[in-house]
């Protein structure tokens, strides 16, 4: 039964992938996928987790030359630092700074949490970019399968305690970055996100971003005074699975050709925070700066 049920989970990977590639091709053929909107965010304050590298510093990059004060919340702080200073080489007036937050400890995030509070106003938008794919039984300080703890619970933990300043912004944002990966499992048993088991790293990382979603949907039936937006960037050259063993050369190939830049896969991050459309909108899964489906 497993070896079925892995031969079926591979499979169904495939056709996501395949579609995927698809889509992006068609798409880059007729220039769509971008967001339009040219406006600013100046006075807005925006924390984005996981911005030492991949979409996250490119949306740190993109939304500080927008005029955002951006939050770069990362684990790395040497790398964060690195990347807060090549943003302000490409955006001389760009106000970033690096904060410590590691979503593998929840008390990691409490205490971003409380030290954001304390130094900013307001806290307008909330980018959960951070995440993992990693192979191996892996947990978090707090016990917690570890794509279910990163990808998930930290960034839920985060959002509630940042939830009361969000409230206060006549712009207030929730983006979780979640995967088309959501696909590729179904509802489980609550004692399942303390042990994977028999669960593929693959469907641990699909779990997590179901939840994701679910979170979302929560959010926007629960609080009218926050937008809540799950998104799927698509496929991305980012280094979200370097902890993977890989083919350099096959790996090579699709990140020149066939995959998105990071200015891609950050383009439906935008438009959900800029668009007019999306901004009268909550609760919906984006795809390609586009409404796939409400999360309802």
């Amino acid at each position: 039964m497993s070896s079925f049920k892995y031969f079926f989970e591979h499979l169904y990977i495939a056709y996501l992938i395949l579609s995927e590639l698809l889509l992006y091709l068609f798409q880059r053929l007729l220039n769509q996928a971008k967001c339009e909107s040219k406006r600013r965010l100046d006075g807005n304050v925006v924390v984005v987790t996981g911005s030492t590298s991949g979409i996250g510093k490119m949306c740190a990059l993109l939304l500080a030359d927008r005029g955002a004060k951006v939050i770069m919340a990362c684990r790395n702080l040497k790398e964060a630092n690195a990347a807060a200073d090549e943003i302000r080489n490409k955006v001389p007036k760009a106000q970033v700074c690096v904060m410590h937050l590691d979503l593998t400890s929840l008390k990691s995030v409490e205490s971003f949490a409380r030290s954001l509070i304390e130094q900013e106003d307001t806290v307008d938008i909330l980018i959960n970019n951070a995440g993992c794919l990693i192979k191996g039984d892996k947990k978090t300080e707090d016990g917690f399968e570890i794509h279910f703890g990163v990808n998930y619970l930290g960034s839920f933990l985060l959002s509630l305690l940042l939830l009361s300043k969000l409230k206060q912004s006549s712009n207030g944002k929730i983006i979780n970055v979640s995967s088309e990966a959501h696909k590729i499992t179904c509802a489980y048993p609550g004692d399942m996100v303390f042990n994977r088991n028999s669960k593929s790293y693959l469907e641990a990382y699909g779990i997590s971003k179901l939840a994701q979603i679910l979170f979302t949907r929560e959010l926007a039936k629960r609080f009218s005074e926050v937008n809540a937006y799950a998104m799927h960037p698509g496929l991305v050259a980012t280094n979200i699975s370097r902890d993977l063993k890989q083919n350099s050369t096959l790996q090579s190939f699709f990140e020149k050709y066939l995959m998105r830049d990071c200015i891609e896969g950050s383009q439906t991050i935008l438009h959900c925070i800029l668009d007019e459309c999306a901004n009268k909108e909550s609760g919906f899964y984006y795809r390609s700066v586009h409404n796939v489906y409400s999360c309802f």
